[in-house]
């Protein structure tokens, strides 16, 4: 029924939702209030009790992740670097020292000791520079070859007496040195190569002679050999090794030199020869291509 007022009818807003619950929960009986209540106060506690779950969860996975990965990775074995390829060219300098050993043979009329023989040795720092190309196989061998030059400027002197004269001397020098060798190495773990090497060597060298009454004599040549060792090299970074190494070479019976006349004894058969061998010690630093 309508209201009227004025004239005109009254018009009332209608009720909203909320009011229409509020009376509808206003009419519930009061046990079914509590069972409400109660159904609410339990989905608040179980809420709660899963959101305090999951922090501490959380931060006992952040106390203890880093632990847990400290131990594997302590756990877990080191494992050696595999082997490097050694393929490519190089270039290197190398230090070390060269001693060489000749035996002397000379006669002579003049000679008190005729034959004399003596035992000659020098040693001597020796620089050096090398090139050369290694070629690894599947099979871990590696193949190349190298040219070295080195310069010992080594000399060695021994006496052999003479009738009417004080002082002589036999010299043998080794003034420069070469060689052209193959090399065959292994390829192993932690970039480490042992090698051997084997080929022919050159070397410039000379006998000579001298005594205070002004004889003089002396034959320089270049002398053919060959030569054989072996070493250890490492690699390390992207482009560099290190090795060190041992070379033996011999040079054979090739220096000689003429003595017709000493302190004035003449002797057309007069002469002086020596044969040379060498071994080197030496340590290399290589740039790798």
């Amino acid at each position: 029924m309508k209201e009227w007022q004025w004239g005109r009818p009254i018009r009332r807003p209608s009720p909203s939702v909320g009011a229409i619950a509020a009376m509808a929960a206003y009419n519930e009986p009061e046990w079914l209030q509590e069972r409400r209540t109660a159904i609410m106060n339990r989905t608040l506690v179980n809420a709660f009790r899963s959101v305090a779950a999951r922090r501490v969860a959380l931060l006992a996975s952040a106390l203890l992740a880093p632990g847990i990965v400290g131990a594997a990775e302590g756990a877990a074995p080191a494992k050696a670097p595999g082997p490097m390829d050694w393929t490519g060219l190089y270039v290197g300098i190398s230090a070390g020292a060269i001693f060489n050993d000749s035996d002397l043979k000379s006669n002579q009329l003049a000679l008190v000791e005729d034959p004399c023989k003596r035992d000659i040795h020098s040693t001597s720092f020796l620089p050096g520079a090398h090139v050369g190309y290694l070629k690894q196989l599947e099979n871990k061998l590696v193949l190349g070859g190298e040219a070295d030059f080195t310069y010992p400027d080594s000399s060695g002197s021994a006496d052999c007496p003479c009738y009417n004269s004080t002082f002589d001397r036999f010299t043998v020098k080794n003034r420069i040195q070469g060689a052209l060798r193959g090399r065959l190495g292994y390829s192993l773990d932690y970039n480490l190569m042992p090698y051997i090497t084997a080929g022919v060597s050159f070397a410039d060298t000379a006998l000579q002679y001298v005594n205070e009454h002004g004889d003089s004599y002396s034959q320089n040549s270049a002398q053919t050999g060959w030569v054989l060792g072996g070493g250890m090299e490492y690699g390390f970074q992207e482009h560099f090794s290190v090795r060190a190494e041992y070379l033996y070479t011999d040079y054979g019976n090739a220096l000689n030199t003429r003595l017709p006349v000493i302190t004035g004894f003449s002797d057309p058969n007069g002469q002086a020869e020596a044969d040379l061998r060498t071994h080197t010690v030496r340590a290399a630093l290589n740039y790798r291509f």
